[in-house]
């Protein structure tokens, strides 16, 4: 009979939701009924939680992406470094070449240097030797041409258009600066400036028949000193005596600028044809 009962009430319980209800809270208690709420609630957990794990995972994926890419540039950066390093020791390399080649060189330049220095002072002693030679040469020739124009200056000057030359001695001629400086129409280092000149010549000028002096620089080669020397004396000469007075110069040569300031200034300018020697280079 029991056996009977169980069976109704299980056919009552699958027909009436409250009994069942019931019957399930007696049995089952309401920890157990409440089951179904925490395995919903946890169910919801478990999907927030799996959903937030697939974001995480398509977060990683991301950052896996990035961690590779960057992982990639590092690596191009590395191997750019690389060859950059390799570059930069190739250069280094080329410099230190061209440093040795350049210290090389330098050395070389120093002993020419050296050797030019050498060459230099030897030069320089040379240019001095040769300007003593030249200076003897000089002073020999100009004695020489000093003492040829008082032998034969008149008969050069004759071809100038001048007669009955005669030279005028130092001694005479210091006797006239001297009275000029007695007058006191002269200074007296004037005096010793015109008494400086090489020679002094008095003749007539064949085109205005007057007596005139002819103050004459003599020198192997004429340059503008000598012709400045020649007008500077011939003027003072004429200012102390009165009479009219030629500046001329005589040598185997004449610089160009000493011609020009010659030619301007009317200068009487004799030379080797008339000389009758050879002409100096």
């Amino acid at each position: 009979m029991i056996y009977m009962d169980t069976l109704e009430i299980i056919r009552e319980l699958e027909h009436d939701d409250a009994l069942r209800a019931a019957l399930r809270a007696v049995i089952l208690g309401d920890e157990l009924l409440s089951l179904p709420d925490q395995m919903r609630l946890l169910t919801a957990e478990v999907q927030k939680l799996t959903e937030a794990q697939e974001r995480t995972e398509r977060a990683q994926l991301r950052t896996d992406e990035t961690v590779r890419g960057l992982v990639e540039t590092v690596k191009g950066l590395t191997e750019a470094q690389e060859r950059t390093d390799a570059r930069v020791d190739k250069l280094v390399e080329a410099v230190d070449r061209l440093t040795e080649a350049q210290e090389r060189t330098d050395a070389r330049v120093d002993k020419l240097v050296e050797a030019v220095d050498r060459l230099t002072e030897a030069q320089e002693r040379t240019d001095a030797r040769v300007d003593k030679l030249d200076s003897r040469l000089g002073r020999l020739e100009g004695g020489h041409f000093e003492s040829k124009w008082e032998k034969d200056g008149t008969s050069y000057l004759g071809s100038r258009g001048f007669r009955r030359g005669s030279v005028v001695d130092k001694n005479t001629l210091a006797n006239l600066l001297d009275d000029a400086v007695d007058a006191g129409a002269l200074d007296s280092d004037i005096r010793n400036d015109i008494l400086l000149v090489d020679a002094v010549h008095s003749a007539i000028d064949k085109k205005s028949s007057t007596t005139v002096y002819i103050a004459t620089e003599v020198s192997s080669r004429i340059h503008v000193e000598d012709v400045e020397r020649a007008i500077r004396r011939s003027a003072s000469l004429e200012t102390a005596t009165g009479v009219r007075s030629k500046a001329c110069v005589a040598g185997a040569s004449i610089d160009d600028i000493a011609r020009s300031i010659a030619e301007k200034n009317n200068v009487i300018i004799v030379l080797p044809s008339e000389w009758d020697i050879p002409q100096v280079a």
